[in-house]
């Protein structure tokens, strides 16, 4: 069954559709965002939502991903597809429960100098960094739009000026392959959680580690090759 992570339930001309990234889907590319055909049905299943939509596709929404819209979309009462009416609230509580179980579960595995990221295909979910001060912080994405090939940009500053405390991390999606093209020195450890159903490497064309689906690959830095380490001193 297909996922979709980041999801929200969101009105479309008056039509109730799924939004968020997807995986598993077997005519879909992997960790793209996307709009559902018209949702048909919803029920709760233990933690999560299983939803049909008029396509025939069935997805799994875990409650914990729930990620609404800000802007340019319209809310979606939970009402309008059976749900309870503090549905939405339900599923905040999951997400705040979940990102402290994750912090909980990673801060003894998280070093100075270590970024954690989760992937869904090449699409970057969400990052943390761990500072030089070894707190746990969400790393910022931004997406730089290139004239041929867009790029994330993965930045965290710190009162300190040393170039040890400070992150700046920049990699190229390319379909099936995550490209890394600038990495400052403040990064220590790669920490990659591939949360989708597709193997995805990580590196260049002619060399690269492959991020198995379901699992976290840890990559040293310094094992990186030195062409796209920050110059900083």
């Amino acid at each position: 069954m297909p996922t979709l992570f980041q999801w929200d339930l969101i009105l479309r001309r008056g039509v109730p559709v799924g939004v968020g990234i997807v995986s598993g889907h077997r005519k879909l590319e992997e960790g793209i965002d996307i709009h559902t055909s018209p949702v048909l049905h919803a029920a709760r299943i233990k933690n999560a939502l299983q939803m049909e939509t008029a396509s025939g596709s069935v997805y799994l929404l875990r409650m914990s991903e729930w990620s609404p819209r800000v802007g340019g979309a319209e809310p979606l009462r939970p009402e309008l597809l059976g749900l309870p009416s503090d549905f939405w609230e339900r599923c905040a509580q999951a997400r705040e429960e979940a990102s402290k179980a994750e912090q909980a579960e990673l801060r003894p595995l998280m070093e100075p100098g270590t970024l954690f990221m989760r992937i869904v295909g090449a699409h970057v979910r969400s990052a943390l960094w761990a500072g030089p001060d070894a707190q746990i912080r969400d790393a910022p994405i931004g997406i730089h739009l290139g004239m041929f090939q867009d790029s994330y940009l993965i930045r965290g500053e710190y009162e300190e000026s040393a170039a040890s405390h400070y992150l700046d991390f920049r990699l190229f999606p390319m379909g099936n392959r995550l490209e890394p093209y600038h990495i400052s020195r403040g990064l220590k450890l790669l920490q990659i959680r591939n949360e989708g159903l597709t193997d995805i490497a990580f590196g260049f064309s002619s060399k690269n580690i492959v991020c198995l689906s379901g699992t976290v690959t840890s990559i040293p830095v310094q094992g990186l090759p030195e062409f796209i380490l920050a110059d900083e001193s």
